[in-house]
């Protein structure tokens, strides 16, 4: 059994479990999608929850590569790096006709306390994710000479764009997310002005 049996294995919960979700989606699914047998699966994975682990490792990996770097790439201005980033959530909930919307917030709310572990996870995808973003906030700090708290407009921008991609899913509109993201750009836009 080699390495691509594993990664195939991962690659098909991740896109079951943003789909369906952790919960609904059973380990017999998970080995139909992946194309393995019960003794490939369970010769890397102990139990549902390793693999649940796994596929959280491997979006901390994709993490710059699939959600910033695109934005991050076509934009040299730090605060349309992060507007990028969050028009990227916008066409991804409109691609899928406002079915899946951001995978690591689905799994925040279902994994269960006693899953330590995936927790830690779920909190190191959303640190990493505010990192970078706090990093385009620094950066415009500098080209403009404030000393806005990076991390604090990190974690509003999470906030923000999480609560409204609920509200979408709830809707099935884009509406809630283009109605959040009008006044969140006016309050930036207004702490950066020149």
């Amino acid at each position: 059994m080699d390495k691509d049996t594993k990664q195939r294995i991962i690659e098909a919960a991740q896109i079951l479990f943003w789909e369906k979700g952790y919960h609904a989606t059973g380990v017999a699914e998970i080995q139909k999608r992946a194309e393995v047998h019960s003794g490939s699966f369970y010769h890397f994975f102990k139990s549902k929850e390793e693999l649940l682990e796994a596929v959280l490792e491997f979006y901390l990996q994709l993490l710059y590569p699939v959600v910033m770097a695109p934005s991050f790439e076509k934009y040299d201005d730090p605060i349309e790096r992060i507007f990028g980033v969050l028009a990227g959530y916008r066409t991804q909930l409109i691609e899928t006709n406002f079915t899946l919307g951001c995978p690591i917030g689905k799994l925040a709310s279902e994994v269960e306390k006693e899953q330590v572990r995936a927790r830690q996870l779920i909190n190191a995808n959303f640190e990493g994710w505010k990192k970078h973003i706090a990093d385009c906030f620094e950066e415009a700090n500098i080209r403009i000479g404030v000393a806005h708290n990076s991390m604090n407009l990190a974690n509003l921008t999470l906030t923000v764009m999480e609560g409204s991609l609920l509200q979408v899913l709830a809707e099935q509109s884009i509406a809630p997310f283009d109605n959040a993201m009008i006044p969140f750009r006016e309050y930036i836009e207004m702490l950066y002005k020149p």
